[in-house]
């Protein structure tokens, strides 16, 4: 029997399922849903693209090389869809899994890729609705050309609270022109490379959406 996304604990303190609750509001009618969520080093976690509402799922991370790790997410599918998923292997490197999940219009087909490899042995063409990489500090989705030259015009980046538009050091004309705040200078920096600003109180990731292409995003990725 399916379980609807109420099922997905609302009242969690998880920084994650918060933002992605809150997130909602921003996309509903971005029509970003149908496109591909490119989780990178997602560990484990299935449960934040379902609450980001992705029909698409794709998680990267090399801890798909241990059966057991399959496994672990395989009994999380179950626990929504306990008899109508399906699996399989494509490769020693990609599994993939089909199941029914309830977003709340009734039960709708969600399609996982699990990619046992580094971001570095990924290679994706086709395009993309949400690019996710907030659990290694020490890397970012904003370095990653290949992928955010395939970002649809609305779709999302989730960096951490680490994103280098945080922590570039302000320039003088910067200080002339907007002072000191870094909340103000991230938001300019942003919108200089197409991207708005997402603000989510309680929620200490770094949230952009593309709002237009601009040849800036890229050259500021390489």
């Amino acid at each position: 029997m399916n379980n609807p996304i109420k099922t997905i604990n609302y009242d969690s303190v998880n920084h994650k399922i918060r933002l992605g609750l809150r997130l909602i509001d921003h996309i509903r009618n971005s029509g970003i849903y149908n496109y591909p969520a490119v989780y990178l080093a997602s560990g484990l976690d299935l449960e934040f693209p379902l609450v980001l509402r992705a029909r698409r799922i794709i998680m990267i991370d090399p801890i798909f090389k241990d059966e057991n790790n399959i496994n672990i997410i395989r009994r999380k599918i179950i626990n929504y869809d306990d008899n109508g998923s399906s699996y399989k292997q494509i490769s020693k490197f990609h599994h993939h899994f089909t199941f029914q999940f309830d977003f709340g219009f009734g039960s709708e087909t969600v399609h996982l890729d699990l990619f046992a490899k580094t971001y570095q042995e990924f290679n994706y063409l086709s395009p993309i609705g949400y690019i996710i990489e907030f659990n290694n500090e020490l890397d970012h989705c904003l370095y990653k050309s290949e992928l955010l030259e395939r970002l649809i015009t609305n779709g999302v980046i989730i960096d951490n609270q680490e994103s280098p538009l945080k922590h570039i050091k302000p320039s003088i004309t910067d200080i002339l022109f907007y002072g000191k705040d870094e909340n103000i200078l991230e938001e300019k920096r942003a919108s200089n490379l197409g991207l708005k600003t997402i603000r989510i109180e309680n929620v200490p990731f770094a949230v952009y959406q593309k709002v237009y292409n601009t040849s800036r995003l890229i050259n500021f990725s390489n």
